[in-house]
């Protein structure tokens, strides 16, 4: 069974929300400026 994931975003589409690359958002999270929440 699959989580659910209502009301999440995929890397992807939270890049495309800050006209970013997915890349971009990495080097944010390792920089502390993001903290993502991951499912298994």
């Amino acid at each position: 069974m699959l989580p659910k994931t209502e009301g999440f975003l995929r890397p992807g589409e939270v890049a495309a929300l800050f006209r970013v690359t997915v890349r971009t958002l990495l080097d944010w999270e390792r920089k502390g400026f993001l903290v993502p929440v991951r499912l298994p």
